[in-house]
């Protein structure tokens, strides 16, 4: 990392390379957020229509798709309020570290276990028939991957959010936030030194 000396001799800034750095970093975790969003509507999407088929054909429903069901909606909300976050300029709400960690680290239980419990209960499908698009079989393996992609898209979001923390806490870079949530501006706070008459 390169560090400069402002025009006064004053206290070190952060270069444009911690600049650029960060921006590559949100810009990361933008896209990640919106990839996660785009798998969670797509799993309610699929869970939602498992559920009408077992409800119709079946007269019930399967306990680890409605679990699917709930961690769907909970990605989509969480995941919305993250890239609106990550867009905004300001720290203000949701964007505190503890509860964004705490969010994501919510999400991956949930994915892990809805994943896991996912792959046992269907581990028998392992091949469809047919040439049907709709394909029930085909449904199920559907809801499989995407539960395993929100997984690992959530657990690399869990890691950059770790990274970022420490990143914040060691060198704030101006226009981002350190890690104690304040804004750092890069400048010295003024002092009172003249007396006033």
């Amino acid at each position: 990392m390169f560090r400069n000396r402002n025009q006064n001799g004053g206290p070190a800034t952060t270069s444009n390379n911690d600049t650029l750095a960060g921006h590559r970093h949100r810009v990361a975790r933008i896209v990640l957020s919106s990839l996660l969003l785009a798998s969670a509507l797509i799993l309610l999407g699929l869970t939602a229509r498992r559920i009408h088929f077992t409800r119709t054909f079946l007269g019930g429903s399967e306990g680890i798709v409605i679990e699917l069901l709930i961690t769907s909606i909970i990605t989509i909300l969480i995941s919305i309020l993250l890239i609106l976050s990550l867009v905004r300029t300001s720290n203000i709400g949701f964007m505190r570290k503890f509860i964004e960690l705490g969010f994501l680290l919510l999400i991956w239980l949930m994915s892990l276990v809805g994943a896991a419990i996912a792959s046992h209960h269907w581990s028998e499908n392992n091949e469809c028939g047919g040439f049907f698009v709709f394909n029930e079989c085909r449904l199920v393996q559907a809801i499989q991957a995407f539960s395993w992609i929100v997984l690992v898209l959530t657990s690399i979001l869990v890691i950059l959010r770790l990274v970022n923390w420490r990143r914040d806490n060691e060198n704030p870079s101006p226009g981002y936030y350190n890690g104690q949530g304040k804004h750092a501006t890069g400048a010295i706070p003024a002092s009172n030194t003249g007396a006033v008459v």
